[in-house]
């Protein structure tokens, strides 16, 4: 994980059931929940990868990517509420 990663979500308060999967050669960190891959954007980033700053991910069995941008917003609240109410649908 890159150190300056932690600035990027140093603004939210991160589940301790969240296991951060940020990897060296992503271009941004991301955590792994409940069969989902949250990526997150540094707050106020004008060079963004995703549409808004946090993008979340399906993942299969082996907690591969299955589908890009599978939900993706700029509420955090929004993401902890999907994360914890959606199943995974495969």
């Amino acid at each position: 994980m890159r150190n300056e990663w932690k600035n990027y979500y140093t603004d939210l308060n991160i589940p301790k059931t969240w296991e951060n999967i940020s990897y060296s050669n992503d271009e941004l960190p991301s955590f792994m929940y409940n069969n989902f891959q949250i990526w997150i954007d540094k707050p106020d980033s004008d060079k963004s990868q995703f549409p808004n700053r946090f993008c979340v991910m399906k993942l299969d069995d082996d907690n591969q990517t299955i589908d890009d941008w599978y939900f993706d917003t700029n509420n955090f609240d929004e993401v902890l509420n999907y994360v914890n109410n959606k199943t995974k649908e495969i």
